[in-house]
């Protein structure tokens, strides 16, 4: 009897370490070295907390290093510690409250984000979109929550100026060129009210 229980004991002891832990929300994008702005990001705006918590179920939508770069001088603008509130309002509007699965979204879904305000999923011919920003990868388990790997930063509607909303749109890259070698970034990143027709890259 007591020969049994010794090995059932050896049996659950080695289970439970053979048992794989997954990565908190953070730790994910901290092993991919891809994601190593958002980690940076994550870090000036004090939200490692909030994408550790291991009580939470979370779906970030997560930039990758290129995307973040796209934005030019916006993304140290956006690190620097008086901005810290803004750069908070942009990473949580790649948040849900909830955990979504690729296979659960569906075409013109409206999903409600921690920033507050929505954002919209595309599914067409294409891929898979919310807002402007395409999703490349799906269902990044985490302990806390899933990520989704996205092709541009999504900007939430409050902080989307016109030179901002053009470079986080990979298909108005040459309008963006354009825009900075005529000199105007600057105007178009005011306040504005500006209206612009913007021609794609075809």
């Amino acid at each position: 009897m007591f020969k049994f229980a010794v090995l059932a004991l050896c049996l659950t002891v080695s289970a439970t370490l053979a048992a794989p832990r997954l990565p908190n929300l953070v730790e994910l994008a901290a092993s991919d070295p891809d994601l190593s702005t958002l980690v940076t990001a994550v870090k000036a705006a004090d939200l490692v907390g909030v994408l550790s918590n291991p009580s939470a179920t979370l779906t970030v939508f997560a930039p990758t290093n290129a995307a973040f770069a796209a934005l030019g001088p916006e993304l140290q603008r956006l690190l620097e510690p008086q901005n810290k509130a803004e750069l908070v309002r942009v990473l949580t509007y790649h948040v849900l409250g909830t955990e979504a699965s690729a296979s659960s979204l569906s075409n013109g879904e409206v999903l409600k984000t921690v920033e507050g305000q929505n954002s919209y999923v595309g599914i067409n011919s294409n891929g898979v979109f919310i807002n402007t920003a395409k999703v490349v990868k799906t269902d990044l388990q985490a302990s806390n929550g899933i990520a989704h790997i996205v092709s541009s930063v999504i900007l939430p509607p409050a902080n989307a100026t016109i030179v901002g909303l053009a470079q986080a749109t990979p298909a108005l890259s040459t309008l963006v060129k354009a825009v900075v070698a005529g000199d105007l970034a600057s105007t178009l990143s005011g306040p504005g009210p500006f209206t612009v027709f913007a021609p794609t890259d075809d």
